[in-house]
Formats: C-alpha cells, sequence, structure tokens
C-alpha cells in the first residue's frame, strides 16, 4: 500500500498498472486488472486500463457495459464474486484462459461508481475469500484517485493513449 502511495505522484495510468500488479500479487490471483466505464463510438463500455497476469495483452481491450460482470457490478454498488461467469456473460467465453472465479469491486462516488477492480481465477484450485475481498476493496481508494486524474486529462488525449498502445509492438 504504501508503495501505491508514493504511486499517487506519478502518472495515473502507471498508478493503474500497478494497482493491478499489486492485486495480482496479494490475491494470488490469475489475471487481474482496473475496468472503467467509457463511452465509444455511441456506446458504453468498460475499457480495460490496467491488466496483469495471463490476460496482460488484453490491455485498453473494451466489453460492452450492458451484459458484463462490471456493468453488473456497478448495477448493484457492490463488490461480487462470480463462479463461472461466461454462462451469463458471453463475451467473456471468447477470451482465453477462462474464467473459473472473478471477485469485482465498485469504486467511484457512491451515488454513481465508475470503474471495477478485479481479480480473475483461471484455475479451479484457486477460490476467492473474504480477504481476498478486503484486499480488492482497500485498493479501489488508489483506482478512485487515479480515475479523478485521469478524468482531468481530455478524451482526445485518452483516445491517442490507446491508439499508441494497439500500433506498438509487443
Amino acid at each position: 500500500m504504501r508503495e501505491l502511495q508514493r504511486a499517487l505522484a506519478g502518472s495515473p495510468r502507471a498508478l493503474l498498472q500497478r494497482l493491478a500488479e499489486v492485486a495480482l500479487e496479494l490475491c494470488a490471483a490469475h489475471s487481474a486488472g482496473v475496468s472503467l466505464l467509457e463511452e465509444a463510438d455511441g456506446r458504453r463500455v468498460f475499457r480495460w486500463h490496467a491488466v496483469a497476469g495471463r490476460w496482460a495483452e488484453l490491455v485498453w481491450s473494451t466489453l460492452p457495459r450492458d451484459g458484463s460482470p462490471c456493468g453488473t457490478v456497478l448495477d448493484r454498488r457492490a463488490a461480487l464474486l462470480m463462479i463461472d461467469p461466461e454462462r451469463h456473460f458471453a463475451p467473456l467465453g471468447q477470451l482465453s484462459p477462462p474464467v473459473v472465479e472473478a471477485l469485482l469491486v465498485p469504486f467511484g462516488p457512491e451515488a454513481a461508481p465508475v470503474g471495477t477492480v478485479w481479480v480473475i481465477s483461471h484455475e479451479a484450485g484457486r477460490r476467492f475469500d473474504r480477504e481476498d475481498r478486503r484486499i480488492v476493496a482497500a485498493l479501489t481508494r488508489f483506482a478512485a484517485d487515479a480515475y479523478a486524474r485521469l478524468r482531468s486529462l481530455s478524451r482526445d488525449h485518452l483516445l491517442d493513449l490507446s491508439r499508441l498502445h494497439r500500433e506498438s509492438p509487443p
């Protein structure tokens, strides 16, 4: 947590990525990330601003707001633990490796959360518990601070960052 506090002085993008890496490590997850609600091409989507672990190459990917685990978490304004979520959220079934369990915690203003911090288990042997929920909930404070700083950037700047990421070699 001290490391994340120091990272607050840096770029919001770097903070979100470090936050995903810390969530991955502290929760012994297989993938972890931070999703923010955005509008793209006239539709509401969750953009994965930070991803660590097995899904790391999916950073900057999007999922539709409706019909996604993140959307459900924002609707309920509560942390959710989902088992085999692709049964209810078809877009997840297109990702590899598949999700066995997902723990998602919303962040942002209580009246209108703006994103989620999530950890994923891709193997049946790893299940999340209350301690994992406590850790991810604590990390959402940093995500909220990074989000506030990202909001100060223009939409065009964020789109340029996304474009540059897609064009950069792996």
